[in-house]
């Protein structure tokens, strides 16, 4: 007499199987994601590619054997080589794909929206800080930048980046503070000076600030107008031990700084004071936007992310690559 059959252990084992199958299935799918999620990031941090191109990449675009890869389409089309580590993950990834690089179950290829979402949270869980396409796009670009030693290799990274420009902003080097530095006498105007240095203030900002916006004992200026929002700058002890001289001896409405024909000094004065002194330390074309970019450039130097940086200076976007190159000092003194 045959045994009989356990209907109920059968079932069981092959929904547990089933259940298995499923489980793995979905763990694979999840893992395949994640790498293409990083993948894009990696991506965008080595060509400086844009999300609306990167939608658009095809498996065939890439070059495996030269390691380089096509990105946009018509007159702005251009050849981006990639490292051969990020080559062969594309391999990979290339050939799973049926047309796009970069698609999912629903769509055969994501959306320029869809992948800044992506680029924003996984930079927060690879990274530990949330960062923008724009943000990866300007750590490439200012990398690319930083490699460029002559006009051949500026047109070439001009050509990959797809970049019209690689004009920098203007900046001070140490010396050439130091320069400005010995030339200004008046303790008043060292303070205008060091507060836009320390804070990376607007010109607007800096001939707005009031007694009251000045908290010398958390060592930070308020700045506040109709067309910005409020903004909370920090300063150093020896900045915040100069003001508070200087607030002592003003009401809370009054402005820190003034001229004898008006109790708010005009931007136009102020220009005039940063731009005096530094002609006097013999460099041309200096103003208080140069003081703002060195602040903000000595910061990049240092490693403080973007998002510190732009709390600081109110600055909504950080194009990195810009900041780089100080201004030309010329022989000539203006004494």
């Amino acid at each position: 007499m045959a045994p009989k059959r356990n209907q109920h252990s059968e079932s069981y084992a092959k929904n547990k199987e089933s259940q298995e199958t499923s489980i793995l299935s979905r763990l694979n799918k999840s893992i395949e994601k994640n790498i293409r999620d990083q993948l894009i990031i990696k991506l965008i941090l080595e060509t400086g590619c844009k999300a609306h191109e990167l939608t658009e990449i095809k498996a065939k675009d890439i070059e495996f054997t030269t390691d380089s890869i096509s990105i946009g389409s018509g007159a702005k089309k251009r050849k981006t080589t990639i490292s051969k580590e990020l080559g062969n993950q594309l391999r990979h990834l290339a050939n799973r794909q049926e047309e796009y690089l970069f698609g999912s179950r629903q769509s055969k290829k994501l959306t320029a929206r869809r992948i800044m979402q992506l680029v924003k949270h996984q930079s927060k869980a690879i990274l530990g800080e949330e960062l923008s396409t724009r943000d990866a796009i300007s750590i490439q670009r200012g990398r690319a930048f930083s490699k460029a030693k002559g006009a051949e290799e500026a047109k070439a990274i001009k050509k990959e980046t797809g970049l019209k420009s690689l004009r920098t902003r203007e900046i001070l080097t140490i010396e050439q503070e130091k320069g400005v530095r010995k030339k200004i006498k008046d303790k008043l105007h060292q303070v205008m000076f060091d507060i836009l240095l320390e804070t990376g203030c607007l010109l607007s900002e800096l001939v707005s600030i009031k007694s009251q916006d000045v908290d010398v004992k958390d060592r930070q200026i308020t700045f506040s107008k109709i067309k910005f929002s409020k903004r909370i700058s920090k300063i150093s002890q020896g900045l915040s031990l100069r003001l508070k001289d200087m607030v002592e001896s003003l009401s809370q409405d009054e402005f820190l700084f003034s001229t004898r024909q008006s109790p708010r000094m005009s931007e136009k004065r102020a220009f005039q004071i940063i731009r005096g002194y530094a002609r006097k330390a013999g460099i041309q074309g200096v103003g208080p936007q140069t003081i703002r970019n060195t602040m903000v450039a000595r910061a990049m130097e240092q490693g403080i992310s973007a998002s510190e940086i732009q709390r600081q200076t109110g600055i909504k976007h950080l194009d990195m690559h810009h900041y780089g190159v100080s201004v030309a000092k010329t022989g000539r003194k203006d004494e």
